[in-house]
């Protein structure tokens, strides 16, 4: 009962006044902040996602931030696309929940094209989609290397 009784005993000092800026339509340089695995239930079916957050790295949105969630193993496609971004050998094995665990993926470069998604509404801006993941330039400056070198016994796993 305490733990309920905390939810609702709000310092709204501390609170923002929006949930986050919805970034427009357009092609970001971002990092990977995090990545979670999840779970939800739709039509009664238990769905297993990767809760993907990205924040923009430079520019007039630096800092802003834009989430996906990655359905498995309906959209491993979009996880290939992602994987490939960041530098993986997506040609071969990858243990994606080692990556994970690990933290591998936090903080590389990655370069999102951001799509028209849900239009406005009132109360409310239109949303936008990731529509496609591409390497950053920022990943050579980086000194991140693709192909089949691996590191740290991850397979797949860009040498550095």
């Amino acid at each position: 009962m305490s733990q309920q009784q905390d939810i609702f005993d709000i310092d709204f000092s501390t609170v923002p006044d929006s949930y986050g800026l919805n970034l427009p339509a357009g092609t970001y340089e971002m990092n990977v902040a995090s990545v979670k695995t999840e779970t939800d239930v739709k039509d009664g079916e238990t769905r297993t996602y990767l809760n993907c957050q990205f924040k923009v790295a430079e520019g007039q949105f630096e800092g802003s931030s834009t989430f996906e969630r990655i359905y498995l193993p309906k959209a491993q496609f979009k996880l290939k696309q992602l994987l490939g971004a960041l530098g993986y050998d997506v040609t071969t094995r990858i243990d994606v929940r080692q990556l994970i665990a690990t933290d591998a993926l936090l903080g590389k470069p990655v370069k999102i094209v951001l799509i028209e998604g849900t239009p406005a509404r009132e109360g409310r801006s239109a949303l936008t989609n990731v529509g496609s993941f591409e390497k950053s330039e920022r990943q050579a400056a980086a000194g991140q290397v693709s192909g089949g070198q691996t590191t740290g016994g991850l397979p797949g796993m860009p040498g550095m």
